[in-house]
């Protein structure tokens, strides 16, 4: 074990064991079903991120005092819990579930080949699973009994990786609070995003469901080529004819999700 995951194990144990202990309920402590995930960089660091469920939902999906440990560290590389912007390395959250998913974000000096584990499970009666999403590739790598392993160029990578719990479902907006939608309301609610050729435009429509919030645009190497915010309509055209190579990455935000597909722009 290096000196760096020694360092950031012993922060992670101190870390979540104060935030057990400062709870008014021992006996929920012990019920706090923790996943354990190992990231290890291009020079062969490993940094371990953690993830908690509490029962009740004593923690929530966003920002609470006392579950959540800020990443302090500027690491070369590194991966991190993304919450309302801002880089964890401890999330606590509610009761589990296995629509859930949470972001991450993948921070890059070196190039070189990463790898994202599973380090260990605690607490879960059954067996669960647990994948990678690549919302740039719209693929689901499992962790269980595997690593995702990958080479990727010099850069940050946020909102393209996600943990998941199960590899058939929509990449889901937790900030506002969209975990109590049902399966079908998600899936009624997906948004229309098409390339209209005649006027080179990218065209998105949720049917007067929820609104766009915001959208990004990427190229196949995962570099972000546009990003367009407050947009807060229910259609939205955007000019795209600028845009080099046959292929681009969508991701659309709306009031309860996001949204990514990739679409072959017929020149």
């Amino acid at each position: 074990m290096n000196k760096l995951t020694y360092l950031l194990l012993l922060l992670l144990t101190f870390s979540f064991a104060n935030t057990a202990n400062s709870s008014t309920n021992s006996a929920t402590n012990n019920t706090i079903r923790r996943v354990r995930i190992d990231f290890t960089t291009p020079l062969n660091y490993t940094k371990q991120i953690l993830i908690g469920f509490t029962s009740n939902n004593i923690a929530s999906d966003g920002i609470d005092y006392g579950y959540d440990a800020l990443n302090f560290q500027d690491l070369d590389d590194d991966l991190n819990w993304v919450i309302e912007d801002e880089n964890y390395v401890i999330q606590g959250v509610g009761e589990y579930a296995n629509y859930k998913q949470y972001p991450l974000g993948l921070f890059l000096t070196n190039t070189g080949e990463f790898q994202i584990s599973l380090n260990s499970l605690e607490n879960f009666e059954t067996e669960i699973n647990v994948y990678i999403y690549d919302a740039l590739l719209d693929t689901f790598t499992s962790i269980v009994d595997g690593n995702y392993t990958n080479s990727l160029p010099t850069g940050d990578y946020q909102d393209r990786f996600y943990v998941t719990f199960s590899d058939n479902i929509n990449v889901i907006n937790f900030e506002t609070n969209s975990a109590t939608l049902s399966t079908s309301d998600i899936n009624t609610q997906k948004p229309t995003i098409q390339y209209l050729k005649s006027s080179k435009e990218l065209n998105i429509s949720t049917n007067n469901s929820t609104s766009i919030t915001g959208l990004k645009l990427y190229n196949l190497n995962g570099q972000e080529i546009s990003s367009t915010t407050n947009i807060n309509k229910n259609n939205y055209k955007l000019p795209i004819n600028n845009v080099s190579g046959n292929y681009v990455i969508v991701n659309v935000y709306t009031n309860d999700k996001t949204v990514t597909k990739k679409l072959l722009l017929i020149h």
